[in-house]
């Protein structure tokens, strides 16, 4: 299935990527993150999106993100999620941070994404679980059924590279 396909599909049903609803929204990040670049036209209410530094470097506008799989603990559906830099840095920090956390894998604990406000008040706020969750077999089973979101985005490289992607969001 596309990028293109896969949006399609977010926009009729919830199932594929991860919709952040308001209040707490526990997660497990399941991979390294893939970072994208994506530019918005709120007059269309669509969405460009690049794959490459080079290509998002034509767009003056793009600004980075980044695309993982998570664990939704809510349902334990296995979806993407697409962060900007406000949650992207807020990882980093708990990651760095000297809390103890600092010589531990990340993916082993879940998070706890906060979500207040709405459209341009929106406001995340990223805090780590302290209890260390092991996945259960059919995550494990989940995880490697999934195709990789580099696959997916490398489906579509060339027309998401040359701008001419826009989807809906």
């Amino acid at each position: 299935m596309s990028y293109l396909e896969m949006r399609k599909e977010m926009n009729a049903t919830s199932g594929m990527f991860l919709r952040v609803k308001d209040g707490e929204n526990r997660i497990r990040v399941v991979t390294e993150p893939l970072k994208i670049w994506k530019s918005f036209d709120k007059a269309t209410k669509t969405a460009k999106v690049y794959v490459t530094e080079a290509g998002a470097a034509k767009d003056p506008e793009a600004k980075p993100r980044w695309m993982m799989y998570v664990i939704n603990r809510d349902g334990n559906q296995l979806q993407v999620a697409e962060f900007g830099t406000q949650v992207m840095n807020q990882f980093l920090d708990i990651a760095t941070s000297t809390e103890g956390f600092e010589n531990v894998d990340a993916l082993m604990f879940d998070f706890i994404l906060i979500k207040k406000g709405q459209l341009m008040e929106t406001e995340y706020t990223l805090q780590a679980s302290r209890k260390e969750t092991a996945l259960t077999e059919e995550e494990r089973i989940m995880l490697v059924k999934a195709k990789s979101i580099q696959e997916i985005l490398q489906n579509d490289k060339a027309v998401v590279d040359g701008g001419d992607m826009s989807v809906p969001f």
